[in-house]
């Protein structure tokens, strides 16, 4: 028998097509991505709590310009999950579903090992590049020869954490949602905590003893989600499959790479214009803001796949009421926090230390831009998906301009709160411009008249 043409599996990314949609299919299994989101929260949640706690503990054991600089590292660690993966923890939702339709367990293999490979390859350059570079400066004095064990377990957790998030989300795009979930959600905090809950009792917890934590907290991870091999003949992804597939992840990677360093870039930017104390606060102010957003990521963990598969099938209708219902839901949980935060900042806040108390102004400028992200819903996974990747780098980039821009004089002139606002117009930015190209690229938009948001729930 004829094996299905890759191509023909990937058609699926021009709005103009009208394939007869399957109508009751995408209904039949809306209601258990919603259940899936709902479990995602839960989990999600009980991450978040054992992360607020692991952060108050350091927060209130060691010095706030060590709070920052670990502060700094998180926030390296983060542009390595988004951009370490070279875009395959994105085009993974896209290709593995049209591979396994064709080649069944031999294309998800294929697939696997190609993006494992070029992760590593990519990630291990980088990380000894780098290496070379921080031991030339130590041997030159320029570096204390202590920061060389810090740095070296820094860049090892790069590595780790780059292939750790393509392998959740390939648990994700195989169905495993909830696994790849609990993995992600829990190893990460209790293996952490566990660290600096034995060291603060040894009364020897330090920075580099806090990184070392994190390391050995990504090789479990990856240790749990790396499938077992099986042995006989492996096969390969022909050339054009290949070049396809490194195409699309491309696209999807130079799209992270601007919001990335958008997300992330102000703990550097404030590191180095303001001192480490403003990234502590920045990172207090930054993790209330993340926490409203919760609900608005979990839902598009949850959709991502059901979105895809019914985006092929044509299915818009389906598409655009899942995404409406998302948006909806997503921009709760930020303006909820808005209120909170206008009426108990300080007692919120001063759960870290009085210090952090200063953080309360940025924590609203930051929290509003939440608000902003989360009213479009999970737009931006849904361009991706679609093969409009295109679309999320040139608003990335913008929002990366935007940010610079703006960022670095109002942090000179007003610090810490000057910061804030630029994240907050950068994001509207992004925002605004995605939203614009939704009815151009995709064939609809959130105004588009269609079926109640309910109907998509059964």
């Amino acid at each position: 028998m004829p094996r299905p043409r890759f191509r023909r599996l990937l058609r699926s990314t021009s709005p103009t097509r009208n394939p007869a949609p399957d109508i009751a299919k995408a209904e039949e299994t809306s209601p258990r991505f919603f259940a899936t989101a709902s479990y995602i929260v839960v989990l999600r949640v009980l991450s978040l709590a054992l992360q607020a706690a692991l952060f108050v503990w350091v927060a209130r054991t060691m010095p706030v310009a060590s709070v920052g600089l670990y502060a700094a590292i998180i926030a390296a660690w983060a542009v390595a999950r988004s951009l370490g993966a070279l875009g395959y923890d994105q085009s993974v939702f896209r290709f593995l579903p049209a591979f396994r339709s064709a080649r069944g367990q031999g294309g998800i293999g294929a697939f696997s090992r190609l993006a494992r490979k070029d992760i590593l390859r990519f990630t291990g350059g980088l990380a000894g590049i780098s290496a070379l570079v921080v031991t030339a400066l130590a041997v030159a004095d320029v570096l204390p020869m202590a920061s060389l064990a810090l740095v070296g377990m820094a860049l090892l957790n790069t590595v780790l954490v780059s292939l750790t998030i393509f392998e959740v989300d390939r648990s994700r795009s195989l169905g495993h949602q909830l696994y790849g979930q609990v993995v992600d959600s829990l190893v990460l905090p209790l293996t952490v905590l566990a660290g600096v809950a034995l060291f603060s009792w040894l009364g020897d917890l330090t920075l580099t003893s806090l990184v070392s934590f994190h390391v050995v907290a990504s090789a479990l991870s990856l240790a749990l989600l790396m499938p077992r091999s099986r042995g006989g003949r492996r096969e390969k992804l022909g050339r054009k499959e290949v070049a396809e597939v490194r195409s699309t992840s491309r696209g999807i990677f130079t799209g992270q790479i601007a919001n990335s360093l958008a997300l992330r870039s102000p703990q550097f930017i404030l590191v180095a214009v303001v001192g480490p104390a403003a990234s502590a606060l920045y990172e207090a102010a930054y993790r209330l803001a993340v926490l409203s957003t919760l609900v608005g990521w979990s839902m598009s963990v949850a959709i991502a796949p059901h979105m895809a598969e019914a985006w092929q099938k044509g299915d818009t209708p389906f598409v655009r009421r899942t995404i409406q219902l998302a948006t909806l839901v997503s921009a709760v949980p930020p303006a909820v926090l808005l209120l909170v935060l206008a009426s108990f900042g300080d007692q919120v806040l001063s759960v870290l230390g009085s210090q952090y108390q200063a953080a309360l102004p940025a924590a609203l400028i930051l929290t509003s831009a939440a608000l902003v992200d989360t009213a479009t819903g999970p737009l931006g996974t849904l361009f991706n998906i679609t093969g409009n990747q295109t679309v999320v780098r040139n608003f990335g980039v913008i929002q990366l301009i935007t940010l610079l821009a703006v960022g670095m004089p109002l942090t000179s002139a007003i610090g810490l709160n000057g910061m804030a606002v630029a994240v907050l117009l950068s994001t509207s930015a992004r925002e605004f411009g995605l939203v614009m190209s939704m009815r151009r690229r995709l064939g609809f938009s959130y105004w588009t008249p269609g079926p109640k948001p309910t109907e998509a729930v059964g």
